[in-house]
């Protein structure tokens, strides 16, 4: 019970959740949220895991660790073994019918049983297992699959030219890779022997290469010098072919869920849902799909599936429409109030709004209020408020004049922008506070924010919203490459956060690159303490202390008083030994280990040349973690915020 009770305060993606605890028949019990993967030590051996993952999986254990240490809890017993790790592509929790899946030793015959069984369950229960999206059907390409098959066609016949150059524009997730592929699999079942390079990188074709070279690049063309020096030598060589990869219209999308739930109305029904928030846009369709299934929005129909639309949330449109038939029917000040907030977006602070709208604050109190209850305004936990759906804010927005905008931006912008220096702003503010710069002009402080803003949501696992603000500072980039002042300001701002080598286009990619999913959940908080005043005390005050002797901080050996630096002294611990390859004690465990703690001889990290050691970048705050002074030690936010400007400094060469 109490080990649940500490647990249920911390809330973080990199924390085990605890669902429920209590007493059945006299046994206690807690419900925890479920964790498809191995022990951080199993990981490291059976994965082999490389200095990417090492280094993503160990920022994630920071960030869980800085979670706890917020909400007042010192773990106090972390390890390898309290670390569980998930796949790279973040596995997904299993639902209650997945405890049914037969293990791999299984015969056969025991495997058909067992998947028949889980398959009447769900068939009774209305609950459908969720289709495998990973490999969704290829729809909604053909034209420009035949344009790829013309142009190989094209090379094959063409006795004087030797390759062909195609590059493939669009957004993430518009399917460029799909298309190679489906292009590559046609020739091959052809019995065609051409050539086909599916480009990795922005780089053209070697001098060397022969065949058909598809590059899949952004929506414009990166200011790569390479790049656009050989684009311009093959236009004028007639070598380069280009193809535009738009959004899917509304039939294609209504096709590609048609092929995967096998119920045409319902591909319809979900089309009508969903199509304002996904935009036509593949991926983003099928991980929308995919989270309706979670969403218990599906259920068996047959051999397919069938669409409940009640169990989504209302369409935000249809919300908007709703509140624009209501606004005139309000009093003037709730209007001009709500217009006046609406260029700010969300997650706005009442110092915001006043700042906005230039209202006395006893005015404000009542506006924000009546706002609130009458559905025009969103309320959050923290107490900020939103307006509560896009498409409304985006009205109201469309009804300010250029010169009020500017004023309204001018007012708030500093206030937003103290929010975001206190370092707790989420990243939708970032993202806001970016455009609002960027339509000042403001291209510096724009890009810089919106940078900001990316790292912010890459904390917080917001995907899209990490997306997008790479998106908006790419606009800006490339808004002002022919502005020399504003461009040499931008390009330093790069620099600063990814290194020298952070330059352009290139460089944003890298920041693209770096890792977003979960991976790394903290468990077993079996033994930990609640702060007080700082600081907690050990279990007891005689006989061994509590925890794993290998993997505690000297206080905790010593069985005195712990605080948050106790954790980061253990996480230092781990760290060295995922790079090292060996414990910093050796083999001394038990009561060995403790003594060696005490008498301070924990082994010096490996040097450099060793061929295992602690990345140099990383060694001075890695030698601080294993301070025996508590004060110089840092803390797990540091230790998180440290591996991330190695990742970012260092992406080419940890995530190639």
């Amino acid at each position: 019970a109490r080990e649940a009770a500490i647990a249920r305060t911390i809330r973080h993606p990199n924390v085990v959740q605890v669902f429920e605890d209590g007493v059945h028949d006299g046994d206690p019990y807690m419900l925890l949220e479920w964790i498809q993967g191995p022990t951080f030590d199993r990981y490291m051996v059976e994965s082999k895991a490389g200095l990417g993952d090492r280094i993503e999986c160990i920022r994630q254990v920071a960030l869980g660790l800085a979670a706890a240490h917020d909400a007042g809890v010192v773990h106090a017993d972390l390890k390898p073994a309290n670390i569980l790790v998930t796949e790279a592509t973040g596995a997904k929790p299993k639902d209650n019918l997945s405890i049914l899946e037969s293990p791999d030793d299984s015969s056969d015959d025991d495997a058909a049983e067992e998947l028949a069984l889980r398959k009447e369950i769900a068939l009774r229960l209305g609950t459908p297992e969720v289709p495998d999206l990973s490999n969704a059907p290829f729809v909604g390409r053909e034209g420009e699959l035949a344009l790829l098959e013309e142009i190989a066609r094209e090379l094959i016949e063409d006795e004087t030219s030797t390759f062909r150059w195609v590059i493939l524009y669009g957004e993430r997730g518009a399917g460029k890779r799909r298309l190679c592929e489906e292009l590559s699999g046609l020739l091959a079942d052809r019995g065609s022997t051409l050539t086909i390079a599916i480009a990795e990188e922005w780089g053209p074709p070697p001098e060397e290469f022969v065949g058909l070279w598809l590059s899949m690049l952004p929506p414009l063309l990166p200011d790569v010098p390479e790049l656009l020096v050989a684009y311009e030598r093959e236009q004028l060589a007639g070598t380069v072919r280009e193809i535009y990869l738009k959004p899917f219209l509304r039939g294609q999308a209504i096709r590609l869920i048609e092929r995967i739930v096998n119920h045409p109305p319902s591909a319809r029904a979900f089309i009508d849902a969903v199509d304002a928030e996904v935009g036509g846009n593949p991926a983003r369709l099928v991980e929308r799909l995919d989270r309706s299934f979670e969403q218990g929005a599906w259920v068996v129909s047959g051999a397919g599936y069938r669409f409940k639309p009640e169990v989504l949330s209302p369409d935000d449109t249809a919300v908007a429409r709703r509140l624009i038939e209501l606004l005139p029917s309000q009093e003037k000040g709730l209007r001009d109030f709500l217009t006046s907030i609406s260029p700010l977006g969300g997650n706005l602070d009442f110092e915001s709004m006043l700042a906005a709208s230039e209202l006395p604050s006893a005015t404000l109190y009542y506006l924000i209020d009546h706002a609130v209850r009458t559905g025009f305004l969103a309320r959050g936990a923290r107490g900020d408020c939103s307006i509560v759906v896009e498409p409304f804010r985006a009205y109201l927005e469309s009804k300010i004049d250029p010169k009020t905008y500017v004023k309204i931006a001018k007012r708030a912008l500093p206030h937003l922008h103290q929010r975001i220096s206190a370092g707790q702003a989420p990243a939708a503010l970032h993202l806001r506070v970016g455009r609002l710069e960027r339509q000042l002009d403001h291209a510096d402080r724009s890009f810089r924010v919106l940078l900001t803003g990316a790292l912010r949501a890459r904390q917080t696992y917001e995907r899209e919203l990490f997306l997008s603000c790479i998106d908006e500072a790419r606009d800006v980039y490339r808004e002002n490459v022919s502005k020399r002042a504003a461009h040499r300001v931008i390009t330093q701002t790069l620099e600063e956060f990814l290194g020298g080598e952070g330059r352009g286009y290139a460089g944003l990619e890298r920041l693209r690159r770096l890792p977003i999913a979960v991976r790394v959940h903290l468990t077993d908080f079996g033994i930990a303490r609640k702060l007080v005043a700082g600081e907690t005390t050990q279990q007891d005050d005689a006989g061994q202390p509590w925890g794993t002797p290998r993997y505690m901080s000297p206080e905790q050996a010593r069985r005195s008083a712990l605080s948050p630096a106790s954790d980061v002294f253990s996480l230092g611990t781990i760290i060295r030994e995922a790079f090292e390859g060996r414990h910093p004690l050796g083999k001394l465990r038990g009561k060995a280990a403790i003594t060696a703690l005490l008498a301070g001889e924990v082994k010096p990290p490996l040097a450099s040349d060793s061929g295992a050691a602690v990345p140099d970048g990383l060694r001075p705050i890695v030698a601080r973690m294993h301070s025996y002074d508590i004060k110089e030690r840092p803390t797990a936010t540091e230790v998180a915020r440290a591996l991330e400007q190695f990742q970012l400094r260092s992406a080419t060469e940890v995530y190639p």
